[in-house]
């Protein structure tokens, strides 16, 4: 019962200065209620593999981000945009456009400047939009820059990072995450991101290890 009151006075703090009734703080409650709210669950999921930042080929900037997104909101959610602010860039982060399926060597995502690797449609979730109530979209976010990585950028170490969804009206839903930084650009055989079955991540601990393994193989051959 605590909580469910909440909720509703919270909504009721953030109404009365827009009517013109201010509050005696100038405070305004921040906790996370819009999210809950809306039945909105935001986590990073997987090991440093599948969240990380990385150089491409051609000098830029590869960015990975293993996600869930859990939606039990009655009215559906349409998610517009995602916006990673990450220090040292001047441009924003690029999503990878969903594949022209149907159309010979478009099947895959491919992030621009990494032609060692192709991404499995049914891995990404950058052509998710859409989400309804008892949805559990899992998968990876994939972006780029054609900036280079900055030097203090040092191979091995951890960004905190803040990524934010927005939703049909251009609400904000931020959340941490973290991506480890990978200076190795691998330039031999291709590794192809698939599911390992037909549910999506359902074996998580095995997909992974292949994936370490593959890796493995091209920086010993780059």
């Amino acid at each position: 019962m605590k909580n469910w009151l909440i909720a509703p006075s919270n909504e009721v703090a953030r109404r009365l200065p827009m009517l013109g009734c201010p509050l005696d703080t100038s405070n305004v409650p921040d906790d996370g209620y819009d999210a809950i709210r809306r039945g909105l669950t935001l986590r990073q999921t997987d090991g440093f593999i599948e969240n990380r930042i990385f150089e491409l080929d051609h000098g830029g900037t590869g960015f990975m981000i293993s996600l869930a997104i859990g939606y039990g909101a009655a009215q559906k959610m349409t998610i517009s945009d995602w916006e990673l602010e990450v220090p040292g860039f001047n441009s924003p982060i690029l999503w990878v456009e969903e594949p022209m399926r149907g159309l010979a060597g478009r099947n895959h995502y491919r992030i621009p400047g990494a032609f060692c690797e192709e991404y499995d449609p049914d891995v990404v979730i950058n052509h998710r939009r859409v989400l309804r109530s008892g949805d559990l979209v899992r998968g990876l976010l994939l972006g780029y820059t054609f900036e280079s990585m900055p030097d203090p950028y040092s191979q091995g170490i951890n960004l905190d990072l803040t990524l934010v969804l927005l939703d049909q009206v251009n609400r904000r839903f931020p959340f941490q995450i973290c991506l480890f930084v990978n200076r190795t650009t691998p330039r031999s055989s291709r590794i192809a991101w698939r599911p390992a079955r037909k549910r999506l991540f359902d074996s998580p601990d095995k997909r992974v290890s292949g994936i370490k393994r593959k890796l493995l193989n091209v920086n010993a051959c780059s």
